[in-house]
């Protein structure tokens, strides 16, 4: 296959699947937004619309996982998705929302006139990053494999972390060749 032939399959399978991650992806924005709505304590919003969507967007990554191993994917597979893994979505949006949660009274706490603690806050900022970012990878660990369990995935999206940040922590004595 020359390059020109592969990118136009890449263009080719991108339009014929994009709209359908895109009304999967438009419902886990309608159910972020009607959580927004209803529940009007700005800190308490933080913990509840990422709960709720979590299993819509279990649904949305199930469809992703399936689009990566098959080639293909339906729209019944987010219905599919949303049945079989709404437990573990649940469980990783609250542990999301309780990130974010935290993460924002820790900056409001820190950032206070009474403390004028600005390093902790950035340092709180950059944790709930972190916290955050490994419950995006353990996703897609928790619904490829649900085998392993939502435990397991949590600890490898860790490993995989700990594991990139390895090269930039650790110092070589020896010259580069």
């Amino acid at each position: 296959m020359t390059v020109g032939g592969a990118l136009r399959s890449a263009l080719g399978d991108m339009y014929r699947y994009s709209w359908r991650l895109l009304v999967v992806n438009s419902a886990v924005s309608a159910v972020v937004c009607v959580a927004v709505l209803v529940v009007s304590a700005f800190p308490l919003v933080l913990l509840v619309a990422p709960a709720l969507a979590g299993p819509v967007a279990a649904a949305l990554v199930y469809c992703v996982v399936v689009l990566i191993r098959d080639g293909s994917f339906e729209l019944t597979d987010a219905l599919d998705g949303l049945r079989r893994f709404w437990i573990q979505g649940f469980a990783l949006g609250a542990l999301f929302g309780a990130a974010l949660l935290l993460g924002a009274l820790a900056v409001t706490f820190y950032s206070s006139v009474e403390h004028r603690a600005v390093p902790l806050a950035v340092l709180s900022v950059y944790v709930a990053a972190i916290v955050c970012l490994i419950l995006l990878v353990a996703w897609p660990l928790a619904i490829g494999e649900p085998e392993q369990g939502l435990t397991a995935a949590l600890r490898s999206a860790w490993l995989l972390a700990c594991s990139c940040l390895v090269p930039y922590c650790s110092s070589s004595t020896s010259p580069a060749r």
